[in-house]
């Protein structure tokens, strides 16, 4: 018999990677999302079910028990540190709120479902060392980032209580085609603004970051999953890259000649400099298979497919 898997989150940008990963897999594959519909790009016609929801929904507790799922990626949840600022308890509540909710609903419906909780980076805050591992202590800067500690609090609560096997993965700076926020996709919009002559970053771009593609978050996803694995896992590639560096070679793959400048500020919650220790996820199988030259080149080519629409 096959594998079966709930996504929620299932139409977020990472929740849509992993779908489509456990389909090649030959998984049966459930997700649950606030959409009405599922874009898969054509493989969401086999998917097992989708459940166009919001979360807490009290008819969740019949899908899960009617599902049976042997995994569930919650993938569900807030994602803005910007959002968290402005609104920290709608933070709160789109994020600690439904992992509780989600958390019991499988204590409840599918006690030996295992749980993977997408967490993320943001709970190291500015780690005083690098590269960072899962033993660094959680300092996070933003509402976003205490409400993921608290996330993993949760996790570990019931793991510890209820014997829920449970795994938490720290994502890193994820990016991939299909996601429209965040540094890469701000990028190529101002480059591809008209009428403009330069490009103003917030920081000084000497800032990094741990780059990781939405294909390897859900292959690094897959490698926890096969091995039963507890416990938490920083999902990056191990390398850092100046944010600086990262907006020339978007300016180079775009064709764009504007000049960058910065206003030598760093927005409110935003971490300085982030590099993964990456040794315990490796210690599984995961190995990135999409490097950062290649993966924004792929999503530049994917921004201008888009503009063209």
């Amino acid at each position: 018999m096959k594998k079966r898997v709930l996504v929620t989150g299932a139409g977020g940008f990472l929740g849509r990677y992993i779908c489509r990963y456990f389909l090649r897999q030959g998984w049966t594959v459930a997700g649950a999302g606030r959409g009405k519909s599922l874009d898969l790009g054509g493989r969401e016609r086999e998917m097992a079910a989708y459940w166009s929801t919001t979360l807490p929904d009290p008819r969740f507790a019949g899908l899960v028990a009617d599902f049976r799922p042997d995994v569930l990626v919650h993938c569900a949840g807030a994602a803005s540190v910007v959002g968290s600022v402005a609104s920290p308890y709608e933070d709160f509540g789109a994020s600690a709120g439904i992992c509780a909710f989600t958390l019991e609903t499988l204590r409840q419906q599918a006690p030996a479902c295992q749980f993977i909780l997408l967490s993320s980076a943001s709970i190291y805050g500015n780690p005083s060392s690098l590269p960072v591992a899962e033993t660094a202590p959680r300092r996070p800067l933003s509402p976003y980032g205490y409400h993921k500690a608290i996330c993993e609090l949760l996790v570990e609560e019931y793991a510890a209580v209820y014997g829920l096997p449970a795994a938490v993965l720290r994502i890193f700076s994820a990016y991939g085609e299909g996601l429209r926020r965040q540094v890469v996709f701000d990028l190529c919009r101002k480059f591809s603004q008209p009428g403009s002559r330069s490009v103003t970053l917030y920081g000084t771009g000497r800032e990094t970051r741990d780059f990781i593609h939405g294909e390897d978050v859900a292959a690094a996803v897959g490698c926890i999953v096969a091995a039963g694995a507890g416990g938490v896992y920083n999902i990056a590639s191990g390398c850092q890259t100046a944010i600086g560096d990262l907006a020339a070679m978007v300016r180079e793959y775009l064709g764009s000649d504007k000049a960058i400048g910065y206003t030598g500020a760093v927005r409110r919650g935003e971490p300085l400099c982030w590099q993964a220790d990456t040794a315990r996820a490796r210690s599984m199988g995961f190995t990135p298979a999409v490097g950062l030259a290649d993966g924004v080149r792929r999503y530049c080519d994917w921004f201008r497919r888009q503009e063209q629409l």
